[in-house]
């Protein structure tokens, strides 16, 4: 089985390698983007199989970043699923987001969204 390939938009670079460690560790691919406009750039050159995000970013922000990648057709379809500290939604149904998180230390229902979006197994640590 080939694997599914997970681009993380976030600029806490410490978060971002918690969590792109625990990613590899379930099997994934990750693909790391410090800000919004590396981060619109990488998905149109790798086309992820889904995307996590942050909201509060430097040069494009989450909800722009959000826009900007509807509107391209090749990744109107990705599944995304937003990262954030403020409880917000309803922003993200009405943008398509699949699902969002709140930042948290232990974080296991986000690898359970994967797994259902993704259609894998990775909803467990090996």
């Amino acid at each position: 089985m080939t694997q599914k390939r997970i681009l993380l938009v976030d600029d806490e670079p410490d978060l971002a390698q918690l969590l792109a460690y625990d990613l590899k560790k379930r099997g994934y691919a990750v693909i790391l983007a410090r800000d919004g406009e590396e981060g619109l750039a990488k998905a149109q050159a790798e086309k992820p199989d889904l995307i996590i995000f942050d909201i509060k970013m430097p040069k494009i922000d989450g909800y722009t970043f959000v826009k900007t990648l509807r509107k391209a057709s090749a990744l109107a379809g990705t599944p995304l699923i937003a990262l954030t500290s403020y409880d917000m939604k309803d922003m993200f149904e009405i943008e398509g987001v699949k699902d969002y998180f709140l930042k948290a230390p232990k974080m296991d229902g986000l690898f359970e969204a994967l797994a259902r979006h993704l259609g894998t197994g990775g909803g467990t640590a090996a």
